[in-house]
């Protein structure tokens, strides 16, 4: 609704600036995914990442 005859340069602003805050949380993210990754063995990973899917689990239901 208030995009609606909303002027075209600061529309394209804010998303360029949201884009660019998305793309940097998801670049945070994967780097420390892949430094995670190279410190810990296979081993060690996978009741982590049961560990996770538990959580992600009673999150969604949480929600």
């Amino acid at each position: 609704a208030a995009v609606v005859g909303a002027e075209t340069t600061p529309l394209v602003a804010y998303l360029a600036g949201f884009g660019l805050v998305q793309m940097a949380i998801a670049g945070g993210i994967a780097l420390g995914a892949a430094r995670i990754w190279n410190i810990i063995d296979a081993e060690a990973l996978q009741p982590r990442l049961a560990g996770a899917v538990v959580a992600g689990v009673g999150l969604a239901f949480l929600v």
